[in-house]
C-alpha cells in the first residue's frame, strides 16, 4: 500500500513538473521575425528541449532550450536555466547564415513527409531525463501551411529521419549560440 502511495505521489510531481515546463516553453514568445517566411515551399523546424541535467550530472536546475531554424537561413535559439527565484534567460538570439551552413537542416526537411513519424515518441518521462518537441511548418506549393509536432518524450530508438532532423537542427542552434556569444 506505501508503496503505490509512493509510486503515485511521484507520478504526480513528475506530471507538474512536465505541465510546468511545457507552460514555461509556451510562455516563450517569439520574435516576429521567425513566423514562417512568405514564399510557397518555406519551412521552419522549432525544437524545444527540457532538461534537468548540467554538463552531463543530474542538477536541480531546470533549463528550456528552443531553436527555430528557417528555410531562409535564419537560425533562433533561446535558453532560460531557472533554479527557485534564479532564473537566467539568455534572450532570443538570431543569426542569419548561408544556404551552405544550414545544409543538413536543408537535406533532413527535404526527406520530411507529413504523417510518417508518430505523434509521440516515449511513455511518461522519467524526472532526470530530458524531454521535448519538434515541430515542423511547410508552406506548400499551393499555400496551405501543413504542420507537424512530434513529443519527444525519449531520445533513443527514433526513426533515422527524424534524429537527422533533430541532430541538424540542435547543430545549428549550436553554431548560433557560438556566432551570438562571439558578438558579446
Amino acid at each position: 500500500m506505501r508503496r503505490n502511495l509512493c509510486q503515485s505521489a511521484s507520478v504526480i510531481i513528475l506530471a507538474l513538473a512536465v505541465i510546468g515546463s511545457f507552460t514555461k516553453a509556451k510562455a516563450q514568445e517569439l520574435p516576429d521575425e521567425a513566423a514562417l517566411p512568405k514564399e510557397k515551399g518555406a519551412w521552419v523546424v522549432d525544437l524545444f528541449i527540457h532538461s534537468n541535467n548540467s554538463n552531463g550530472y543530474a542538477a536541480a536546475m531546470p533549463n528550456n532550450t528552443r531553436i527555430l531554424v528557417q528555410s531562409d537561413g535564419s537560425v533562433f535559439r533561446r535558453r532560460i536555466t531557472q533554479y527557485r527565484q534564479f532564473s537566467n534567460d539568455s534572450g532570443w538570439c538570431r543569426v542569419i547564415y548561408d544556404m551552405k551552413d544550414i545544409k543538413p537542416v536543408q537535406t533532413a526537411i527535404s526527406k520530411y513527409k507529413p504523417g510518417v513519424w508518430n505523434e509521440s515518441y516515449g511513455t511518461l518521462p522519467n524526472a532526470l531525463a530530458p524531454f521535448g518537441s519538434i515541430a515542423v511548418t511547410v508552406r506548400g506549393a499551393n499555400g496551405k501551411i501543413i504542420e507537424n509536432k512530434i513529443k519527444l518524450l525519449r531520445f533513443n530508438n527514433l526513426p533515422a529521419g527524424l534524429t537527422e532532423l533533430y541532430n541538424a537542427v540542435n547543430d545549428a542552434g549550436d553554431l548560433a549560440l557560438s556566432d551570438c556569444s562571439g558578438k558579446k
